[in-house]
């Protein structure tokens, strides 16, 4: 178990194990009751490089029962090296499964490269909550409902951007694929590709 230091409403994230030990606590049931609906604050750059073998980087919430319903405050740091590669698997992002009750602020993400199946995004697979003042600098791949920062997005995006490539078969775009939300002030620069011939 890692202590996470706590400065006013805060825990406070420094490293890459803290974040990885943060995304398995979500999915754990027997202590995710203790840091759901909880603030963090990125302390420095990470790279995930450490993360990249066989299929990369599991996200944060990967179902609607075990959703991340916190606050995420990037504080303006850097996240390198984010890679997700199978193909087979759904809501896929850093967080997998956002919820109406969540917000994720002032986050950059370069040099990321995410394939996933259905919804899937460089941020987040299914989006609910706020996403605002996020930068995206990387490629996503899937199937259906893919997009730069969010697969399927319910909720609410402002004043970001993405710079990259995004391809898929169906219900692509080059912020967010499925759209069933609000962006404001937001934009895409790269190339949507769609592979679907019928």
């Amino acid at each position: 178990l890692i202590d996470l230091e706590k400065v006013g409403d805060y825990y406070l994230i420094y490293n890459e194990d803290e974040l990885k030990w943060l995304s398995d606590v979500i999915k754990d049931d027997l202590i995710r009751d203790e840091y759901y609906n909880k603030k963090y604050r990125w302390m420095k750059d990470i790279n995930l490089a450490k993360f990249q073998f066989d299929e990369g980087w599991d996200p944060n919430g990967i179902i609607e029962e075990k959703y991340f319903d916190g606050e995420f405050d990037g504080n303006n740091k850097v996240i390198s090296g984010l890679k997700i590669d199978d193909m087979t698997k759904d809501a896929v992002g850093l967080f997998g499964f956002t919820s109406d009750n969540s917000v994720i602020k002032d986050l950059s993400i370069v040099d990321s490269d995410i394939s996933g199946n259905k919804n899937v995004g460089t941020i987040v697979g299914i989006q609910k909550g706020l996403l605002e003042n996020c930068k995206v600098y990387g490629n996503v791949n899937g199937i259906e409902s893919v997009g730069g920062i969010a697969g399927f997005k319910y909720g609410m995006i402002n004043n970001s951007s993405v710079y990259g490539d995004v391809t898929g078969k169906k219900l692509i775009g080059g912020i967010v694929g499925s759209n069933n939300g609000n962006i404001n002030q937001s934009f895409f620069v790269g190339n949507v590709i769609g592979t679907e011939t019928n």
